[in-house]
């Protein structure tokens, strides 16, 4: 009997203290029959409904896709089960909901008082197993590096500025005295920042272009842990009189567009000049990352857009890429009924390409 290609998928911790970060979920009911196997200590009781997170939802409809498959053994493991000897026993390790930058950070990963440095290591060691691709999810999480892939491939960014830590402690007074001077040359007005490893808002500022200001940003972010900063020239447009919009593809295919604003106000639309101009932008994108991917499909990939680098209002740049983004699933209505099963779907193009390439 031939061997089965063995495939784990990791599920997010679980608990109340998570549920905003996996805050996409799934009604379980009837016509959702993939997710009838569904255990009753992974569902979620929102009011008298009974539901699924998207990692939950998604590694389900995939043990439903893979039923029948007597050449694959599946297993969907909990975060306990995140460690060596597990790894070990797989050919391929689906981590796209368990990425590096999960907040609350998760304790058990913690080493010498780096958060997730653990996790990290893990990866590493089983990067040839690890999906999405780990030097692909490295560059994500420090933003510093895909600006300047993105730079590199000819894509539109902000005027950006960055700072490691090694290179600050070296010398303070120069990264702080390159930075303002660079951004009073350009004429940035203010300047907008962000750790490289941060998610979501946390830890950003706006500040002047101030040396003190900058300094005490600088010394709070480092002695969190953070690596890097990302100094950016800031929009006073951005959400503001122009959207954050936001392109979702599953493999290299568009599934949705949303806009953000300030006040919060987002919703789903494919027909504004500056969502065309970000499709256009986007499919570059997807492009420009295949090589990360050496052949093997995509997964889910987002791209964040600002506006305008000059005064035309359809002047995106790229914000944000992510891999294990928000969905904001909760304004598409119907058209979120079976994302999941369709992620689930493309995983199993994912696994299909993997398994034929270990067993040649």
């Amino acid at each position: 009997m031939p061997t089965k290609f063995k495939v784990g998928f990791i599920i997010g911790p679980q608990g109340k203290v998570w549920d905003k970060t996996y805050y996409d979920s799934f009604s379980i009911n009837k016509q959702r029959y993939w997710l009838n196997d569904v255990p009753k200590n992974l569902i979620q009781i929102v009011g008298k409904k009974k539901k699924a997170r998207i990692d939950v939802a998604v590694a389900y409809a995939l043990k439903n896709l893979l039923k029948d498959r007597k050449d694959i053994k599946y297993t969907i493991l909990r975060v306990e089960n995140v460690n060596d000897s597990e790894f070990k026993k797989h050919d391929l390790i689906i981590n796209q909901f368990l990425d590096l930058l999960i907040e609350p950070r998760i304790p058990q990963f913690e080493k010498n008082g780096v958060p997730h440095l653990k996790l990290k290591e893990l990866y590493q060691k089983y990067s040839k197993k690890i999906y999405p691709p780990v030097k692909y999810s490295n560059m994500v999480y420090e933003k510093c590096n895909y600006y300047d892939f993105l730079k590199q491939s000819k894509l539109p960014v902000a005027p950006t500025h960055c700072i490691s830590n090694i290179e600050y402690k070296i010398s303070p007074r120069k990264s702080i005295n390159s930075l303002v001077k660079h951004a009073k040359d350009q004429k940035w007005g203010k300047i907008f920042a962000k750790p490289t490893s941060s998610s979501d808002s946390m830890d950003i500022s706006l500040m002047g272009l101030d040396n003190k200001e900058v300094r005490s940003y600088i010394n709070r972010m480092f002695s969190k842990g953070h690596t890097a900063i990302v100094f950016q020239k800031f929009f006073s447009d951005f959400e503001v009189v122009v959207p954050q919009v936001r392109i979702y593809y599953l493999g290299g295919k568009h599934q949705y567009s949303m806009i953000n604003w300030a006040n919060g106000y987002a919703k789903i639309d494919e027909t504004s000049a500056i969502v065309n101009k970000a499709k256009k932008i986007g499919k570059k994108v997807l492009d420009k990352i295949d090589p990360f991917f050496k052949g093997a499909p995509k997964l889910i990939t987002r791209i964040d857009f600002g506006c305008c680098l000059n005064k035309s209002k359809t002047s995106a740049f790229i914000n944000e890429i992510e891999f294990n983004p928000g969905l904001y699933l909760h304004l598409h209505g119907a058209g979120k009924f079976n994302f999941d099963y369709k992620v689930a779907k493309q995983l199993t193009e994912i696994i299909n390409y993997k398994k034929n390439l270990y067993t040649k």
